[in-house]
This record gives C-alpha cells, structure tokens and sequence, in this order.
C-alpha cells in the first residue's frame, strides 16, 4: 500500500510539472505573437506617417506655385504707384511750401506700407 501510494504521488507530481511546462511555453509562444503583431503595427504606423508627410511636402509644392503667381499680381500694383510718385514730384517745384509737403507724403507713405503690410 505504501509503495503504491508513493508512486501515484509521483506520477501525480510529474504531471503537474509537464502541465505547468506546457503553460509557460504556451504563455510564451503567445507573449512572442503578441510583440511580433506589434512590430509590424508600430512599421505600418511609421509607414503611413512617412507617405503623409511625402504628400503634405507635394501639396505645400503646388501652393508655393499659386503664390507666385499672386506676387506678380502685385508687382503690377507697385507701377502705377509709382506713376502716382512722378506726378506729386511736378507739384513739389511749382509751390514754396516743399518741406511740409514732404512731411505729408513722408507720413502718407509710411501709413500705406503699414496697411499693405498687414494685409
């Protein structure tokens, strides 16, 4: 009776010890899928990052080319005040008053730069 008990213990035992070992290379098996599934997540998220910002630099390219268009807009604008300027010089050498006149177109000048500027 006591042997037979001692090797049912045993038996039993080993068991539970190949149980457990089966546990923890299961446990095992699935910690490596898990981290392998997040590798490839964290590659796809730096993938799909990389082909946004490709595209972002793509459309801030077409924008720059509109922009220029809109400069040479501007530069047509900036002739004809000159135009203007030639005409204020004609007035300067008919009158006397010359300086407080130029103080006038001095501030005038500044005033338009400012408002060109903020807008």
């Amino acid at each position: 009776n006591n042997n037979n008990n001692i090797n049912n213990n045993n038996n039993n035992n080993n068991i539970i010890i190949i149980i457990i070992i089966i546990i923890i290379i299961i446990i095992i098996i699935i910690i490596i899928i898990i981290i392998i599934i997040m590798i490839i997540i964290i590659i796809m998220i730096i993938i799909i990052i990389i082909i946004n910002l490709h595209q972002k630099k793509k459309k801030k390219k077409k924008k720059k080319k509109k922009k220029k268009k809109k400069k040479k807009k501007k530069k047509k604008k900036k002739k004809k005040k000159k135009k203007k300027k030639k005409k204020k010089k004609k007035k300067k050498k008919k009158k006397k008053n010359i300086r407080k006149r130029r103080r006038r177109w001095r501030r005038r000048r500044r005033r338009r730069r400012r408002l060109s500027s903020g807008r």
